[in-house]
């Protein structure tokens, strides 16, 4: 406690936490803020921008994405008009549920910002939302490097044939515990039409 706050406890006259009312010293404000004599408390201002995040995403992921283009040497033209909306349900992998979580980590279902082309930078008309899973699973391969896994893949479930939805869900790795509600044999199910699709392309 510095000598200004110390005559400021004298008196009870710190500046009070607009919502909390708790009072700001240094230790939990920042000095333009006391100075002001308004503001938030750190705990309140974390809570603040927690749910202006959960309710706007979109300032949030323009920024992680600008920080990003700046980290790897990538081009960002992106305004917040640019950036789509959160689907219910990944593009790619249509049997898992998008889920926005701030605070909570990445998991296989959170939203992920994927560059459609690799090549390209985050362009208007280059982006789009789709889960965790399928962007880390797509990384920077090119399309021709993804197709040659499909037709790979084709060739293995066509040999092995189709066995139950909840063998097929252990074997891919996929989520068998869906986090929207429903039971592991409805997205297990889900999950095997896609690949029965794919497999008699």
């Amino acid at each position: 406690m510095n000598r200004q706050e110390y005559l400021r406890s004298v008196k009870n006259d710190f500046p009070k936490c607009a919502a909390c009312g708790s009072p700001l010293t240094s230790d939990n404000s920042t000095p333009s803020e006391i100075a002001a004599g308004r503001g938030y408390c750190r705990g309140c201002r974390q809570t603040l921008q927690r749910r202006g995040r959960e309710l706007s995403p979109k300032p949030f992921i323009l920024y992680r994405l600008r920080h990003n283009a700046k980290v790897h040497g990538r081009v960002c033209t992106l305004e917040l008009k640019d950036i789509p909306n959160i689907p219910e349900y990944c593009p790619v992998f249509p049997w898992i549920k998008l889920e926005y979580r701030v605070g909570a980590g990445r998991s296989d279902n959170s939203p992920s910002v994927d560059r459609i082309d690799n090549t390209k930078g985050y362009e208007r008309g280059n982006i789009r939302i789709i889960s965790n899973l399928a962007n880390m699973l797509k990384r920077d391969a090119t399309d021709e490097q993804l197709v040659a896994l499909g037709n790979d893949a084709r060739k293995r479930l066509r040999k092995k044939k189709l066995q139950s939805p909840q063998q097929i869900a252990t074997q891919s790795g996929s989520i068998t515990q869906p986090v929207d509600g429903s039971s592991p044999n409805q997205s297990a199910s889900e999950e095997k039409e896609v690949v029965e699709q794919f497999a008699s392309c």
